[in-house]
């Protein structure tokens, strides 16, 4: 029990993924995306992804995303530093392969507090994971059904 009090002390919790897609409209995290893509050929993807995100019903799940460092030093590995975890702490899967977007927005996300990261950075930065793979975001998407504006993938 102590290990994992130590691990909580640790974290900062920034709420739920839909609790920060709720709170910021795609175009506030333009100078955040433009950190993270240097090319910009991800952000119509991103935005597409901003758009299906915001229509999804979260589920209740018993899971948690934690951030356990900063994108922009982990490129071109990007999926490994934010995974999927259970409540104990045990990684379960990188964000970047969730197949469940429902769950997904209701997972509570914490990061390391050395971190020092903004709202807006780690949004722009779970954007950046679930579309890191281009068939499991394709995949996501389809599931979703949603009757949304789409743009050409």
């Amino acid at each position: 029990m102590k290990k994992k009090k130590g691990r909580i002390r640790n974290l900062i919790l920034f709420g739920t993924i839909k609790d920060l897609i709720d709170r910021y409209e795609y175009s506030e995290l333009r100078e955040e995306l433009g950190c993270l893509c240097k090319k910009g050929a991800l952000l119509p993807l991103m935005q597409d992804a901003y758009i299906q995100l915001k229509a999804v019903i979260p589920e209740t799940t018993d899971r948690t995303v934690q951030v356990v460092e900063r994108w922009e030093y982990c490129s071109p590995m990007i999926d490994m530093n934010c995974h999927i975890r259970t409540r104990s702490g045990e990684i379960l899967s990188p964000v970047a392969i969730c197949d469940s977007w429902p769950e997904l927005m209701s997972m509570p996300v914490y990061c390391l507090r050395r971190l020092r990261m903004t709202e807006k950075e780690l949004l722009a930065g779970i954007l950046w994971e679930v579309t890191y793979y281009k068939d499991s975001y394709l995949e996501n998407r389809g599931k979703c059904n949603c009757k949304l504006k789409t743009i050409e993938l």
